[in-house]
């Protein structure tokens, strides 16, 4: 026997049963407490079948003309509609209700069908970055919900003018809204945002130029994002872009040597700072090695100073040298030369080199810096500057040179004028010797010769011996042998026998 509904007498059953009975009873439920809590409007409704897609399914009612829909149907209609707002560029979606023309609002489209205020386009829950859940105890931000690609969108769009008002506040993308959003969801939607604030903490306390600029899209690759600019010429292009054209660029600028990256513009001949790659581009070995490279062109041509000479623009591949054929950041050319027309003859540092070590014989059969200019059918010689540069680089240039300057002290002395001054006679000597002694010794080999002999060929060594391996004389008093192993001319044996090395003869007229 059936037992009769304990609830009949009182008409409704306690909510506890209808929760625990009913699935839809409990959706119902939760957004109606949430409803009378916050005290807002009711926006939610429930019947049998949705008036679009003839469904049974939970409904939103919109507030503005009380039409509902499902949750699909309305998150279709606005998605429809995404296109023709941002086209317009203007947030105004419309019922799906055929014939309504009523707008939707706001809040409808943020809390009920979770939809980007920007572009429309349905987001979960998570998906949505509201103002107000970023703001700070301290900061009253508006409720406004957008996805993540829209704010950053919006963000990046905003920060040419932050950029010219140097302070970064980014208004709300809502019409007729005010407020602006929370920093912190600002630098969380934009990297590009991030920099901007550090690079106008830096404007604070550094005078450099400023080289950076934004806008919607990059002029090479269309893409949206940070520019950079080149303080040269102005151009912009993202990091990206700036990057590949370095790494583009790698290969053929050692090989070319040029001093400077060009712009990556299209018929763009301005530089590119070393500077701006170091410090203004994200840290790449395409970026660093390019840099680089910038740095040992300068050096060079501070080394070369004057005498540096490159009849092309910084951009372009260097001057080739007439000698090895190869490119050169700078060639290397005498300003002080004997003739105009030898200042305009040129060759590359390693040539140079070359060329004067070819010539070193010449330089010691003459005494002096005997190099003639390089150039064919120029007979004239090389300066001193020119000569001096050569041999800081050359290790056989550095030695002549050494030997040069040495007789040139010996020529210099005051105790002797060039009166007494005699040129020592071996022919790979290029040292002299003064009058006034029993011999005469070359300062820079220690030959010594007889006066009366004069400056001819150099006398033959007399009563040399070789004993293991060591060249040695007998003393003509005790037959002691002797080896010499520097000094002048004039010898005192061990029995205080003093004699000449070169003739053996006595000293001072000894036996």
């Amino acid at each position: 026997m059936a037992r009769p509904c304990a609830w009949c007498a009182e008409g409704v059953p306690p909510e506890e049963v209808v929760l625990a009975s009913s699935t839809e009873a409990r959706t119902l439920a939760a957004p109606l407490d949430a409803q009378q809590a916050s005290r807002k409007p009711r926006r939610v409704t429930y019947r049998h079948e949705c008036a679009s897609c003839k469904e049974k399914l939970w409904l939103r009612e919109s507030p503005t003309c009380g039409h509902s829909a499902c949750t699909a149907c309305w998150a279709r209609s606005v998605n429809s509609q995404s296109e023709t707002a941002r086209g317009e560029q203007q947030l105004c979606f419309r019922c799906c209700v055929e014939g309504c023309g009523c707008e939707l609002d706001l809040t409808f489209l943020r809390e009920e069908l979770h939809s980007c205020l920007l572009c429309g386009q349905y987001q979960s829950e998570r998906s949505l970055f509201t103002n107000e859940s970023w703001a700070g105890t301290w900061h009253a931000a508006c409720e406004h919900a957008a996805c993540l690609p829209c704010l950053h969108k919006h963000i990046d769009g905003q920060l040419a003018k932050c950029d010219k008002q140097r302070f970064l506040r980014v208004p709300c993308y809502a019409p007729g809204c005010h407020k602006v959003i929370p920093q912190t969801l600002v630098f969380e939607a934009s990297d590009a945002a991030k920099k901007l604030a550090e690079n106008l903490d830096e404007q604070h306390n550094t005078t450099k130029p400023w080289r950076f600029t934004f806008q919607l899209e990059c002029p090479l690759c269309k893409t949206f994002g940070w520019l950079r600019e080149d303080i040269q010429c102005g151009h912009v292009a993202c990091e990206t872009c700036w990057t590949k054209w370095a790494g583009s660029q790698l290969a053929t600028m050692p090989v070319q040597k040029q001093l400077r990256l060009r712009c990556c513009h299209e018929g763009c001949e301005c530089e590119v700072d070393a500077e701006f790659l170091r410090k203004e581009l994200p840290p790449s070995f395409v970026t660093e090695s390019c840099a680089w490279l910038a740095d040992e062109a300068d050096k060079t041509l501070r080394r070369l100073g004057t005498r540096a000479w490159r009849n092309s623009a910084s951009t372009q591949p260097g001057p080739v040298c007439s000698v090895c054929r190869e490119h050169q950041v700078a060639l290397l050319h005498d300003p002080a030369g004997a003739g105009a027309t030898c200042a305009g003859h040129a060759a590359c540092e390693r040539c140079w080199a070359t060329w004067a070590e070819g010539q070193l014989d010449r330089c010691l059969s003459e005494r002096s810096i005997a190099v003639r200019c390089l150039a064919p059918g120029c007979g004239c010689m090389i300066s001193e500057g020119l000569w001096l540069y050569l041999a800081a680089r050359s290790g056989q240039l550095a030695h002549m040179q050494q030997r040069l300057a040495r007789r040139r002290r010996l020529q210099a002395n005051i105790l002797f004028p060039e009166a007494v001054q005699v040129e020592c006679p071996r022919r790979e000597c290029m040292g002299l010797g003064y009058l006034g002694f029993d011999t005469v010794m070359c300062f820079m080999c220690e030959y010594q010769w007889l006066p009366e002999d004069g400056a001819g060929g150099a006398p033959a060594e007399v009563d040399v011996e070789q004993i293991m391996g060591l060249q040695v004389k007998r003393c003509p008093k005790c037959q002691e042998y002797i080896e010499k192993n520097g000094g002048c001319d004039h010898m005192t044996c061990r029995c205080t026998y003093q004699f000449f090395w070169s003739t053996m003869r006595g000293y001072r007229g000894g036996a």
